[in-house]
């Protein structure tokens, strides 16, 4: 019943219906409005959206702000302060480490970056694996890069690599406000 709300035809009603017992998490069913996600022990149906393609690379100059594809404000800070405060949608660097301009973009197969306060480098894959990201949350994920390297896999961790040290001179902070 649920499921002809959203237009959902029979023969995927059925395919649902038996895997109800036994659900393949990732398994997605879709219809022209629709899209049924089975993750883990969900069901989720969500309204499908124009999504900006992975490979749409946006460039982000030093300190600028952008309102699209998501918000993000910038800016150089000079001083360091004496306390820092970040969390996860706040990100610091090193300011001199960095090369503009930066790229925001969709993550893709194969990326790689090492994550902040970890040793070693990590395969963005095995990352989300690891916080247990759905595909949705996979999906409507952005990265920022710093020439080729992945630097911030924003509103989750940066890259150790351009963390701020007891040699930074200068800061660059990036604030994430969510989606436009």
């Amino acid at each position: 019943e649920i499921l002809f709300r959203y237009d959902f035809n029979l023969d995927t009603i059925y395919n649902v219906y038996e895997m109800l017992n036994n659900p393949k998490s990732g398994k997605v069913f879709e219809n022209a409005e629709y899209r049924l996600l089975i993750d883990r022990k969900e069901f989720i149906i969500t309204k499908k959206k124009k999504e900006v393609p992975y490979t749409d690379n946006y460039k982000i100059s030093k300190d600028e702000n952008i309102e699209f594809p998501i918000k993000l404000r910038a800016n150089t800070l000079n001083k360091i302060p004496t306390n820092l405060k970040t969390s996860r949608n706040t990100a610091l660097f090193d300011a001199d480490k960095l090369k503009f301009p930066l790229t925001l973009r969709k993550w893709k197969e194969g990326d790689y970056f090492y994550p902040f306060g970890m040793q070693g480098k990590k395969k963005l894959s095995d990352f989300f694996t690891d916080h247990k990201l759905s595909v949705l949350e996979k999906e409507n994920l952005w990265i920022l890069e710093s020439g080729e390297d992945v630097i911030w896999v924003i509103g989750y961790r940066t890259d150790n690599r351009y963390r701020i040290n007891k040699n930074t001179k200068r800061i660059y902070k990036m604030e994430y406000y969510g989606n436009s």
